[in-house]
């Protein structure tokens, strides 16, 4: 193994390697004492999470959320875990999915692994209820969809102005057969003037646990994902 790293993981390195039959391997070693660290940080969080309570977020919520982050760490650290994650991947597509890539030299590049996160059939179906709820422009649909997935507060009133300015935003952009540019697009900036009706809407709305995790991290650069390569 190459004593120096060649790339960075957000929890560990990566270095170069070649096995006992001499095949050319990526080892990800994770930083000593990093699970510590980890714990440490999530003792923090516990400790903040009555904070949340001004946002008019019900207590069990906030704490199902914190189990839901606490969880997801621990699995991150859990390199063992991500391999079969990998392997279980390379075993269902037979043609390879997003997050996939190719080197010039042809080799394969699987970006992330560790960040992925199992979803129960119900918050699948929840999540393409929403999406389709976006597609359709319909205020209605979409408060059917914020149910199904858990991020409605009950007995509360619909946050109708934040709905209609999602399906307006959104909508279009998930038309079938539209292709769009994620960076090229305003959509961040967009995004950001929904604030003020989302923050009317706390009292409607509340954090899900099932979903909190399921979308945790854009890379800013190819630079900072996980990557094995294979040839």
């Amino acid at each position: 193994m190459d004593e120096q790293p060649f790339a960075a993981a957000s929890l560990g390195q990566v270095h170069r390697g070649r096995g006992l039959d001499g095949q050319a391997l990526v080892l990800k070693i994770q930083y000593p004492g990093i699970a510590a660290i980890c714990t440490a940080d999530l003792k923090q969080v516990r400790r903040l999470l009555p904070l949340g309570r001004l946002f008019r977020a019900p207590a069990a919520q906030l704490e199902g959320v914190y189990r839901e982050l606490e969880q997801t760490i621990t699995a991150e650290l859990d390199y063992a875990a991500e391999m079969q994650r990998l392997i279980d991947f390379r075993q269902f597509f037979a043609a390879y999915p997003g997050n996939f890539a190719y080197t010039e030299e042809g080799q394969l590049v699987v970006y992330d692994f560790g960040c992925i996160q199992p979803v129960e059939a119900s918050l699948l179906a929840a999540y393409v209820q929403t999406f389709r709820a976006l597609q359709s422009g319909k205020a209605e649909e979409l408060e059917r969809g914020f149910q199904a997935l858990g991020t409605r507060q009950p007995q509360s009133a619909p946050p109708w102005a934040l709905y209609r300015n999602l399906t307006v935003l959104l909508g279009p952009l998930l038309q079938p057969g539209v292709l769009w540019d994620f960076a090229a697009r305003p959509v961040h900036d967009q995004v950001q003037q929904l604030i003020p009706d989302a923050l009317s809407a706390l009292g409607s709305l509340q954090p899900a646990p099932g979903t909190s995790m399921t979308v945790q991290k854009r890379p800013r650069s190819s630079k900072k994902l996980k990557v094995h390569r294979y040839s």
